[in-house]
């Protein structure tokens, strides 16, 4: 399980540099399109072509897509992990319960942790709202979901002005993402 917090702290870690700009933006336009994974496994509703980046180690792999947004970006991995493999319906549900612990940290604080589902496989949506951190229309919250599907673990995460974070269009990305294996 260890690893698998430590997976999420990097994947955060990288959400939060597309805060500084270092991905692609989106056009100005509301509409999401209609985004296919590389693997062709799943697809997700984004607000416009994803940054790729992909890396391999020993014990998997991650493949992740960033997009810096006007006032947000969005992240989304889907990371496969050997450990996944055989785990029992419990530990799934004890290592989704722990995930919004890569998002507490000293400067922020959970507002929201619950049960969510992509098709028949367990997950978790968090909320977090940072203590240290205003945007000048207000403060900085991040939303993500987190579900484990065999040994893939998706990552969806939204960071940025409040405001955009919880709006309409941002849940639509968080819910978008279906399964085609």
């Amino acid at each position: 399980m260890v690893n698998i917090i430590l997976a999420l702290n990097i994947l955060f870690i990288g959400t939060n540099i597309c805060s500084f700009g270092l991905c692609c933006k989106t056009q100005d336009s509301d509409e999401l399109i209609l985004f296919t994974c590389k693997e062709g496994n799943c697809t997700l509703r984004l607000p416009a072509e994803p940054k790729e980046t992909y890396s391999k180690t020993a014990k998997g792999s991650t493949r992740s897509y960033r997009i810096i947004d006007n006032k947000c970006s969005f992240m989304f991995s889907a990371v496969e992990m050997d450990e996944l493999k055989g785990l029992t319906k419990s530990k799934i549900e004890k290592i989704l319960d722990n995930t919004n612990r890569w998002m507490d940290a000293k400067y922020s604080k959970t507002t929201l942790n619950e049960k969510v589902t992509l098709g028949e496989y367990p997950g978790r949506e968090s909320r977090q709202e940072s203590t240290n951190v205003q945007k000048t229309d207000g403060m900085e919250v991040t939303r993500a979901r987190v579900f484990i599907v065999k040994t893939k673990l998706y990552i969806i995460v939204i960071t940025g002005d409040k405001q955009y974070v919880d709006s309409d269009r941002s849940s639509e990305v968080l819910k978008s993402l279906k399964l085609s294996e």
